[in-house]
């Protein structure tokens, strides 16, 4: 599973931001495992949460984007 987020101001991407997050199920004769629906959620949770933790490491470079500022500095 993947997931990315662009910052974009008009059509220029100031910033991009991706993770990935790979799960596999594990099956027995005793047991199922996880459902598809289950594993999909923690995919989708891994994902946001490791983007969160990017733009936390960029915040100065993103506070300065919400006051109207655009340094090149931040991007990539």
């Amino acid at each position: 599973m993947t997931g990315k987020l662009d910052i974009l101001k008009g059509t220029e991407a100031l910033k991009t931001y991706t993770a990935t997050c790979v799960l596999e199920v594990t099956r027995t004769i005793f047991t199922d495992g996880e459902s598809f629906s289950e594993l999909r959620r923690k995919g989708l949770v891994a994902v946001r949460d490791n983007i969160e933790a990017q733009m936390f490491e960029d915040k100065e470079f993103l506070a300065k984007l919400s006051a109207g500022g655009h340094s090149s500095s931040g991007t990539n």
